[in-house]
Formats: C-alpha cells, structure tokens, sequence
C-alpha cells in the first residue's frame, strides 16, 4: 500500500523494521516481567500508529468513494459540493453514514471486507455500533443481522459508528 501511495523504498522498509522489532513488558506490582517479541500489530501508544491509521483511512475513503460513484453505496445524505462520500474519522473511529437498505449494507459490508484482506486491518463488530434513524423495526432487525448484530445506541453524536437511515 504505501508503495502504491508512492512512498520511497528505503521509508518503506524503516517503517516494517520499527513495526516488526518491538519488545514489551508486563508490570505486576510495579516490578517489569520478561521481555517478549511483539508480533502483530502496532503496538499501543507507538507514534507511528496514528500517522499509519490516517494512511489507512485515506485508503477506506478512496474506495468508498469509488464505490459510491459507481453506484454500488448510496450515503444517506451528501452535500452537493462534496467530492467524498460521508465517512467522518475521529481518532481511530469512523463513522459511516448510509441509507438503510439491505443491497446498500450489504455493498458496504463487502467493501470492508476487501478493505480488510488488503490491509490487515480488522473491523472489531462488537465495538461497532449501528444508530437507526427513522427505519421501521423490522428492518432495523434485518440491517443488524448483515452487519453481525451490532450494539444499537440512541442517537448520540459523540458515540456513533454506523449511521443508517
């Protein structure tokens, strides 16, 4: 991906030899254990982790896009102006914006997926949160069903992850 982007080479393999050669400790009463090789992931609170994850969400963003000009999504709503399909990202956590139809979901669920085979990255669907807005019961059932039944929250702005409607 990041050769795709247009990164130099030599930055490239940098940043796989600072990823891949981590070590962690646990503390236990304020005394460290035994020092372990890291081998998945980014390790928390490393510098890299959110400069890596903007990387990553301007990948999620390009794809949605072309998706969504290609007719495949459709967001629940779009400013006339905007360029970009309506995905805002905090953080890391996104939020997605949608209409509520099962062919729409489902694209977009699709589209995850191939986001996650091709970077690694995993969407953690029970941290994920699907917020209704004013969608029949029913259907509201069938959405959570295709999208592994995530949590329903109210609307609350600071806490959404999935906006359909």
């Amino acid at each position: 991906m990041l050769h795709h982007l247009g990164f130099p080479q030599k930055w490239i393999v940098r940043i796989r030899a600072v990823l891949s050669s981590g070590h962690s400790a646990i503390l236990l009463n304020g005394s460290p254990g035994k020092f372990f090789h890291c081998k998945r992931g980014v390790r928390q609170g490393d510098p890299l982790s959110h400069l890596l994850f903007i990387i990553a969400a301007d990948l999620l963003q390009h794809i949605t896009n072309q998706a969504a000009q290609s007719g495949f999504i459709k967001a629940l709503t779009r400013h006339p102006a905007a360029d970009d399909f309506p995905i805002v990202q905090y953080a890391d956590d996104t939020m997605v914006f949608l209409r509520a139809d099962q062919k729409n979901v489902f694209y977009f669920k699709a589209l995850l997926n191939t986001f996650s085979l091709s970077t690694g990255l995993k969407v953690n669907y029970n941290k994920s949160s699907l917020i209704p807005i004013n969608v029949p019961n029913d259907q509201i059932e069938t959405l959570a069903a295709s999208l592994h039944k995530p949590r329903f929250k109210d609307f609350i702005p600071c806490s959404i992850k999935l906006i359909v409607g």
